[in-house]
C-alpha cells in the first residue's frame, strides 16, 4: 500500500477504530505523525498507549507493549533529523 499523505492517513485513523490484523501498520504512521508533530519518545509511547486503549478492544497495555516498541523503534533516532525524515504530504490531486 502505497500512502501519498501521510498526514492525511494518520489523522483519519487517529479518529477510528484499529483491526488487529492493521495495528502494526497504523502505528507506524501515528508515531511518525507524533514525532513529526514534535512530541518526545516517551510522550509519543503514551499517545500510542491512550490511542490503543480507545480504539482498539482488547488492549493491554502490559501485554501489547511489543507493539508500541515497534512503532516507535522505527522513527525515535529518525525524529533527531525530522528535515530528512519528515512526513510525505503529496496532493494527489491531477
Amino acid at each position: 500500500m502505497i500512502v501519498l499523505n501521510e498526514v492525511l492517513y494518520a489523522e483519519e485513523w487517529l479518529e477510528k477504530d484499529v483491526p488487529w490484523k492493521k495495528a502494526g501498520h497504523v502505528l507506524h504512521y501515528i508515531a511518525k505523525y507524533y514525532f513529526h508533530k514534535g512530541y518526545s519518545k516517551d510522550d509519543v509511547r503514551e499517545k500510542l498507549n491512550e490511542y490503543m486503549l480507545r480504539h482498539f478492544e482488547g488492549y493491554n497495555k502490559v501485554l501489547d507493549r511489543e507493539l508500541i516498541d515497534k512503532a516507535i523503534a522505527c522513527y525515535a533516532l529518525e525524529a533527531l533529523n525530522i528535515d530528512r525524515y519528515g512526513l510525505d504530504q503529496i496532493d494527489n490531486k491531477l
